[in-house]
């Protein structure tokens, strides 16, 4: 067909060259799919169009599910009114395709059957239909750069609200215009920019004439508003111009999803609206972000949150939907349909993509996929490819992690980058650090829909693969790595076997990682899975660095103690065989551990000694330090505190190592950090208090320094809060347990829960003179619940000093005999000086002075134990006992 060559069919002129259709004189919107359809079928009248044909005429280069172009043939027999009064032009062949069966007549121009298009005035610009919400900034940044510029072009992605800030900006300019304001939707009209023009100033001229244009405007102020203006860029930017050049005292508004790019341009890119970045905000402050009114505003009647958490699912939504308006004002119109937690379900899913809009909304806002789709479409192949390759980033990326996915090496992948930018497709962030870019997260969802239906998925996935695990093991960009991305990594590469070695790889490499950001879930599943890929076969290397990480993964108590003692034993066994010394180190600190979660310290010590002969042997300077660390916190709970500080001094001495930090823990706590925490029981004991303190507090800012979650945990849970509970500090220690709930509770992890209510509740009652003896038996409880051998005597025998203050002395007797037999069995002798006292001062209480005899020499065997031990708090507190069972004592004194 010839560029000016128009077809008649029925009621119909269709003009090819500019896809204009009219029928009986009126033009009829077309959009872009819709039009191309109508082109194919037209080509060729009367012949079957294959559906494979029309696919790709349609959706060049891409991979479209064959609904589509369902949905868009239907579209086309709307627009033609096919089955109104018996017209006909679209006949389905049953699996095949679809045939134009109208008849189909040639016109040329200045045929006398075409009559001219009335190209009305367009009508003075209005607000839009409904108030825009929480856009006052751009507001007045527009008014401000009509006055003194007297051009703007807002620019951002689609449905952002271009539109409607357009609008509402016009229409508060409109008395600074006595000449009017003239809207022109750019997207969807038919002619040309200048015939509209002349035509919204009341006159008419042939098409394209830009010299009657430049002679038309008025002398009078008027103020243009052009919509859409990305899809005719070139004719926007020359209008931009003239009006400026040309019409002195009027201005102009453009909307486009880039600049234009015409001279002096003044460019307001507009972002989304405020939204919440967490859900768990107060009410009030969760309405004042304008996304969270919007859903509000555009909600059907009537519509409240009925429960505190529908709130914070809103909140979620909008988080999920980035302040987009034209997506949330599309899932607000949904509530009544799905209720809040169905939506938020749809919105998490590719699902959000499709929620459908009013019927009379543009085509391009009918549906978040119509507007992007409406902005792919003006994409070349080369950018369409790019950006479904660079949708497998969940995350920022720079432009080197962009190279290293692209399958197909551009060697102008910048400038795609940047043109990306410019069309609103893509977020630039600049810092100090560099400059990153990121895809709005429902552009994401869509590319990355079509680039799993294409042929690249495959290389792309692989290239993502291979560009984490670089990141994963050069640990000094460890911030560019994202969770979801390296999950969606893993997925893919476990879900084929023949992408085995990349499994195996991938996930060795994100151990420290997920160790660092204490996703200990995400790391154990990962690790259990590859673990079953290479069990008892021919890589026992691989199997070895598995099951070494899983070993380091499970003392941090992800698991119960029967797990982390058998993964410990499989480790060693398999160390043995392959024989590699720091495995077998691993393997005996990881039982070292679960002997002191679970109080057995004798067996703790023999493990101690283990690492300690086999780091010696090797000569391993970390299994050095790890030996010297679990051998004098083994001698600490021996009760042998001075040969304990001589080993916990010797880890001291090491440090500091070089690049210190979390990436660089090879025991799950850093040494330095958990040398120090022994350090300050053992000062403690030694009657130091204050100096106790400061070595706790220099360890927990060390573990802050460093960032080191689980570190911190441990400071406060083996140092921090049992010293303050025990040396009275009530207050300190209550902001010192809270400090410690909020880590756990962080952290996720069960048995460090558990161990931070043990804290909460004998808090409660440690200090209180007569508390309820529900309360102390709930703190035993907690106790008990804990299994957490560090404290659990200490706290144990505090609260059987609750019991007798509570009244109920037996129990509390009973008690303190039972945690002597614990001590004694378990190689625990660190305590037995002071539960020997709470003994001999309880049994004094039941009995008086009928047993004055036993109770002092119980007292005096307490006190030569804690002086054997060096421990002076505890001896201080058994004189005292001591004195109180024999005032004779003290008169002699």
């Amino acid at each position: 067909m010839s560029g000016g060559n128009r077809l008649a069919f029925g009621d119909f002129e269709y003009a090819p060259a500019r896809q204009a259709l009219f029928r009986n004189g009126a033009a009829v919107p077309l959009s872009g799919r819709i039009a191309d359809v109508l082109d194919a079928l037209l080509e060729r009248p009367g012949e079957l169009q294959a559906k494979e044909e029309l696919l790709a005429r349609v959706w060049p280069g891409r991979i479209v599910e064959e609904v589509n172009l369902r949905a868009q043939i239907a579209a086309l027999r709307r627009v033609l009114g096919c089955g109104q009064g018996g017209a006909r032009y679209i006949a389905t062949v049953a699996g095949r395709g679809y045939r134009f069966v109208a008849p189909v007549h040639p016109l040329v121009e200045g045929d006398a059957r075409t009559p001219v298009v009335d190209l009305a005035q367009t009508p003075a610009v209005q607000r839009p239909l409904t108030p825009i919400v929480g856009r006052e900034a751009p507001l007045a940044e527009i008014a401000d750069a009509l006055r003194h510029r007297r051009q703007v072009t807002i620019t951002g992605p689609g449905g952002i609200g271009k539109t409607s800030v357009a609008l509402t900006a016009a229409a508060g300019a409109a008395g600074e215009f006595p000449g009017g304001t003239l809207f022109i939707d750019c997207s969807t009209a038919l002619a040309g920019l200048p015939e509209l023009l002349l035509a919204a100033l009341g006159m008419r001229h042939e098409a394209g004439d830009w010299h009657a244009l430049q002679g038309a405007l008025p002398s009078t102020a008027h103020l243009f508003v052009l919509d859409g203006c990305e899809a005719r860029l070139d004719e926007a930017a020359d209008v931009a111009t003239l009006v400026l050049r040309r019409a002195p005292r009027s201005a102009i508004v453009l909307t486009s999803r880039e600049p234009v790019g015409a001279e002096a341009e003044t460019v307001l890119r507009l972002g989304p609206l405020s939204y919440p970045g967490r859900d768990d905000l107060p009410a009030d402050e969760l309405m004042g972000f304008g996304a969270v009114e919007l859903f509000f505003a555009r909600a059907p009647l009537g519509f409240t949150a009925a429960a505190a958490g529908d709130l914070a699912t809103i909140a979620r939504i909008c988080r999920l939907l980035e302040g987009n308006p034209l997506a949330i004002e599309l899932a607000a119109s949904q509530v009544d349909r799905r209720g809040i937690e169905g939506l938020a379900e749809i919105i998490e899913q590719p699902g959000a993509l499709r929620i459908q809009g009013p019927r009379t909304a543009s085509p391009q806002n009918r549906s978040i996929e119509a507007s992007i789709e409406y902005g792919f479409d003006r994409l070349s192949e080369v950018e369409r490819g790019l950006m479904f390759s660079l949708s497998v980033f969940t995350r920022a990326f720079t432009r080197e992690a962009a190279h290293a996915v692209v399958a197909t090496p551009l060697p102008d992948l910048c400038d795609h980058i940047t043109n990306l930018a410019a069309k609103s497709l893509l977020i630039v962030t600049r810092s100090v650090a560099g400059t990153t870019f990121a895809m709005p997260r429902l552009v994401r969802l869509y590319s990355f829909e079509q680039l799993k239906r294409s042929p690249h998925y495959s290389s792309a996935m692989r290239r993502l693969a291979q560009q984490l695990r670089r990141e994963l093991e050069e640990r000094t960009v460890w911030h560019c790595v994202n969770n979801d991305e390296l999950a969606r990594a893993l997925d893919w590469c476990f879900a084929d076997p023949e992408r085995e070695e990349l499994s195996l790889a991938l996930t060795l490499s994100a151990v420290p990682y997920w160790f660092d950001q204490g996703a200990f879930g995400e790391a154990l599943g990962r690790l259990g899975h590859a673990i079953a890929l290479v069990a008892n076969g021919p890589r026992r290397r691989v199997e070895l660095d598995l099951r070494s990480a899983l070993v380091t993964l499970l003392v941090s108590r992800i698991a119960r103690t029967e797990v982390q003692v058998d993964a410990a034993r499989t480790l060693i066994a398999l160390a043995e065989a392959v024989g590699d010394p720091a495995a077998r180190i691993r393997g005996e600190w990881a039982l070292w551990s679960a002997h002191v979660w679970t109080g057995e310290f004798a067996a703790a010590r023999y493990h101690a000694e283990r690492v300690e002969a086999i780091a010696e042997a090797e000569g391993d300077v970390e299994g050095r330090i790890a030996a010297h660390r679990l051998m004098g916190i083994a001698l600490h709970f021996a009760g042998e505190h001075a040969a304990a500080l001589t080993h916990l001094d010797r880890v001291l001495g090491y440090f500091p190592l070089p690049e210190r930090s979390t990436q660089n823990i090879p025991f799950q706590y850093d040494q330095r950090i958990a040398g120090l925490c022994y350090r300050a029981r053992i000062l403690y004991l030694q009657g130091d208090t204050e100096q106790a303190l400061r070595a706790a507090e220099t360890a927990l800012s060390e573990g802050e320094a460093i960032g080191h979650l689980l570190s911190i945990i441990y400071i406060l849970a083996i140092a921090t809060c049992p010293i303050m509970i025990l040396t009275g500090r009530a207050k300190d220690a209550r902001i010192a347990i809270t400090r410690l709930r909020a880590a756990v509770d962080a952290l996720r992890i069960p048995a460090w829960q558990e161990v931070a209510k043990l804290f909460e509740d004998w808090l409660a009652v440690a200090h209180d003179p007569a508390p309820r003896l529900t309360d102390v038996n709930r703190a035993l409880a907690s106790v008990r619940a804990s299994a957490f051998g560090p404290v659990c005597t200490m706290a144990a025998a505090s609260l059987a000093e609750a019991l007798a203050r509570a009244g109920a002395v037996p129990e509390a007797l009973a008690l303190a005999d039972t945690l002597i037999e614990r001590a004694e069995n378990a190689g625990e002798l660190w305590i037995l000086p002071e539960v020997m006292r709470i003994r001999a001062e309880m049994q004094l209480r039941v009995h008086g002075q009928s047993h004055r005899r036993e109770t002092l020499a119980a007292l005096h065997r307490a006190l030569a134990l804690a002086e054997e031990q060096g421990a002076t708090c505890p001896a201080a507190k058994i004189r005292a006992a001591i004195a109180a069972a024999d005032p004779g004592i003290t008169k002699a004194a």
